[in-house]
């Protein structure tokens, strides 16, 4: 048939051809035109016929047919049989941030000074978050009580906490703390606001409800000054364990603990920050429902701690006393607020391998211990006292001494740099290592680094969330002081922690093969060329010498 025109829908001529439908018709016979035909498809007739002229063709596709199907249930067999028998993944347990990381306990107004008033405060503080994050490896920082009156007050005593709602002047306003706040979360670091719920300033606005300030005992009670544990609000005595200046709450009245909701309610508009409840012991299954109301309110975390973190001061025996509950919630550092800083380095690494909460104490990374003396600066905390002996001398203050960035104390405050006062106060308390000098060139391994170490490994899982077991220790072990334990997460490799602070050398040989076949020294310090870092040994036999220095080695199961 031939189809030819100009009518737009075919402009051309074009020969349509069709399929013979003769079965019998050879495949390349001519049509009338002289044209030969197409091949045809084969029909389901063809192919009945085909198989029974040429029977292998039917077996080859049977063949593949029974193939295809034994290939597929083998592979589906296989995928059944790795499921069933590949050991499942160990468990991992979800963390909160202060159990995934360590943390950095800051005194703001002791840190680093932006206003030339050689007190630090908060903005100081942001410009410093970078060695926070990146030098030490901080997780979330904890704030010392930064509420009005910590620092200014007419009595010049710290802690004299007046207002909950309010920022101490000397740390900043309103303003600056959220722009700590949002400092903090730009870099990854969560907020921690220490507010101290046991006692307030004898001025505090609510002392006007007087139902909520604890009544004073008929029998007397004596403060930790000394002195009568008496203060005199509107003519009435109420208790204060502290003295006259302050006054404790009444923990147990509703009423108090509602303001206490209203006090603390504020910060929970901070997403990721947390309110650290402390010094509040007997009340605190109340509090903790406090915070519970407020959590589930606002749809955010808050940590409620009832007692001081744990100073680890002591043996690590000691320590194995704990239950396992108290050893997961308690909070370990080397120094606090109330306690000063201790050239220990054994202690400061067993709160990165014991399990807990780690808080490193600022300043701490720089192990350097601080002593009394009558020396007063002309910067924080200038002549302020403390409230437990109305002294300027205490272990308590020396809790609040600036941060030694460096000698000449410009990176404290830029107001330092043409006077040598900063100086003479590094002197007065022999502080012969600063931030500068510890993370200078060419230095070589100094507590800084150490402290780097440790927060670097405590990301493994068996320290994070793992098992404690002290190692049986032998007569042996008992004499020359070691103290071995060994930390575990089901699933995962273990460690084995070799502790010692005693000053007299001694050595000694030790089999680690009940727990690992092979160990891997991860840290070792002092460092010894016996031990190189990350070069498998065996832990049969395991030679440890200490010559009288701390010892920290830590190795890893192979």
């Amino acid at each position: 048939m031939s189809l030819s025109g100009t009518n737009g829908r075919v402009p051309y001529d074009e020969e349509v051809g069709f399929l013979p439908t003769s079965k019998d018709s050879p495949d390349t016979n001519e049509n009338e035109a002289g044209q030969k035909d197409t091949y045809r498809l084969l029909t389901r007739e063809d192919l009945m016929q085909l198989d029974s002229k040429e029977p292998l063709w039917l077996r080859l596709r049977w063949g593949l047919f029974i193939l295809f199907w034994i290939v597929w249930i083998g592979l589906l067999l296989a995928a059944i049989l790795i499921i069933v028998f590949t050991p499942k993944c160990p468990p991992r347990p979800v963390l909160p941030f202060w159990r995934s990381s360590a943390g950095y306990w800051v005194n703001p107004f002791a840190y680093a000074d932006s206003t030339g008033d050689k007190i630090g405060d908060l903005r100081g503080l942001v410009e410093r978050l970078g060695y926070i994050k990146s030098t030490i490896g901080a997780g979330f920082i904890v704030l010392s009580s930064i509420f009005s009156g910590q620092f200014t007050n007419d009595q010049k005593t710290l802690g004299l906490v007046d207002d909950f709602y309010t920022i101490d002047p000397a740390a900043g306003t309103m303003e600056d703390f959220k722009y700590f706040v949002r400092s903090c979360h730009k870099n990854g670091i969560h907020v921690v606001l220490t507010m101290d719920f046991n006692s307030v300033s004898a001025k505090h606005s609510w002392t006007d409800s007087t139902s909520m300030l604890e009544p004073y005992p008929s029998g007397g009670r004596i403060s930790r000054l000394g002195g009568d544990a008496r203060t005199v609000i509107q003519g009435t005595g109420y208790y204060s364990v502290l003295g006259s200046q302050f006054v404790d709450l009444n923990l147990r009245e509703s009423v108090t603990l509602d303001r206490v909701s209203l006090g603390s309610k504020w910060f929970a508009k901070y997403p990721t920050s947390q309110i650290y409840l402390n010094e509040s012991v007997e009340v605190v299954r109340r509090i903790r429902k406090v915070v519970d109301e407020m959590s589930e309110s606002s749809g955010k975390p808050k940590k409620a701690s009832p007692t001081n973190p744990l100073v680890i001061n002591n043996n690590i025996l000691t320590y194995d006393m704990l239950s396992v509950d108290d050893r997961d919630s308690m909070a370990l550092a080397a120094a606090s607020t109330t306690d000063p800083r201790q050239s220990d380095l054994v202690a400061l690494a067993s709160t990165f391998l014991l399990p807990g909460t780690c808080l490193l104490y600022y300043g701490s990374e720089l192990n350097e211990e601080t002593r009394n003396t009558k020396f007063t600066a002309d910067f924080y905390p200038f002549d302020e006292k403390t409230v437990f002996t109305g002294s300027n001398e205490t272990d308590v203050l020396l809790s609040q001494l600036a941060m030694p960035w460096d000698q000449s104390g410009v990176g404290f405050s830029a107001m330092l740099s043409n006077v040598t006062s900063f100086t003479e106060y590094l002197k007065a308390f022999k502080f012969n290592e600063t931030v500068e000098s510890a993370t200078s060139s060419g230095r070589g391994i100094t507590s800084l680094s150490l402290v780097q170490d440790l927060v670097a490994i405590r990301k493994n899982e068996s320290l994070l969330w793992g098992g404690f077991r002290m190692l049986q220790p032998s007569r042996i072990t008992e004499e020359l002081n070691f103290e071995i334990f060994e930390r575990k997460a089901e699933g995962f490799p273990a460690f084995i922690i070799v502790l010692r602070k005693e000053s007299n050398a001694v050595s000694g040989t030790f089999d680690f093969s009940s727990v690992c076949p092979s160990i891997i020294p991860k840290i070792i310090y002092p460092p010894n060329r016996n031990f190189p870092i990350d070069q498998p040994v065996s832990s049969q036999r395991v030679y440890l010498k200490s010559d009288g220095q701390p010892m920290i080695y830590v190795f890893k199961c192979e």
